[in-house]
C-alpha cells in the first residue's frame, strides 16, 4: 500500500496554481465544497489599480484634485468587471453555447486577477526607491535602488498582462467553450467598461 504525498485539490492554493494551470485551478474551485474567498484578490487588485491610476495621472501629481477621478474610474471598472460583468458574460456566453451561471463566471473573473493582486506588494520597493517621484511623469532611474524600483514596475506590468490569458482560460473552462468564444465574450463586455472609462 503506497501513500501519496501529493497535495490534494483542497491543499493546493489557487493563489499558486492559477498562474500556470488556470483551467484545472478554476475547475477545482468550482467543484470544492468550501470555495476560498476571492475578496482578498479583488481588494489587493483594487489597491494596485488605484496606485497605478495615480501614477498614470496626466497631471503628474499625487494631489487629491488631480488623482481622485482616475482612481474612482479605475475602481469602478474593477467593480463592474467582478460584480456586474459576470451577468453580462453569462448572457452573451449563452448565445455562444456557454453553460455557466454568473456565480461561476465571477469565480473565473476574480481569480484571474491573482497576478495583479500578488504584484501589488511590488509597490513597496517602488515607493522606497522613488518616493513621490513614483507618481510623477519622470521615473528615470538614477541609482541602484531606483533600478530595482524600475524592475519592480516592469514586473507589475508583466503581471497585469498575464491576467488576460488567465481570464480567457478560466472563462473558457467555466463556460465549457473554446478560447475564441471566450475572447468574443470579453470583447463584448469591454464596450460598457470603455464607456465608464470615457467618463474620466
Amino acid at each position: 500500500m503506497s501513500i501519496s504525498l501529493a497535495p490534494t485539490a483542497i491543499e493546493q492554493s489557487p493563489w499558486r496554481t492559477i498562474w500556470f494551470s488556470p483551467r484545472i485551478t478554476i475547475r477545482r474551485l468550482l467543484d470544492a465544497e468550501n470555495r476560498p474567498s476571492w475578496i482578498p484578490v479583488v481588494a489587493l487588485t483594487a489597491i494596485s489599480s488605484a496606485l497605478t491610476a495615480i501614477q498614470l495621472d496626466p497631471e503628474g501629481t499625487i494631489s487629491v484634485p488631480g488623482s481622485t477621478m482616475p482612481v474612482i474610474i479605475g475602481v469602478l471598472q474593477l467593480v463592474f468587471g467582478v460584480l456586474i460583468g459576470p451577468f453580462l458574460l453569462a448572457f452573451t456566453g449563452g448565445w455562444l453555447g456557454g453553460e455557466a451561471d454568473p456565480a461561476d463566471i465571477r469565480q473565473a473573473v476574480a481569480w484571474s486577477y491573482v497576478p495583479t493582486a500578488v504584484s501589488s506588494v511590488l509597490w513597496i520597493p517602488v515607493l522606497l526607491a522613488f518616493g513621490y517621484r513614483a507618481f510623477g511623469t519622470d521615473v528615470s532611474p538614477e541609482s541602484g535602488l531606483e533600478w530595482l524600483g524600475m524592475a519592480a514596475l516592469l514586473l507589475m506590468t508583466v503581471a497585469y498582462f498575464w491576467s488576460v490569458p488567465l481570464l480567457v482560460a478560466t472563462l473558457a473552462e467555466v463556460q465549457r467553450f473554446s478560447f475564441v468564444k471566450a475572447i468574443v465574450s470579453l470583447v463584448i463586455l469591454t464596450i460598457p467598461v470603455l464607456l465608464i472609462g470615457a467618463l474620466g
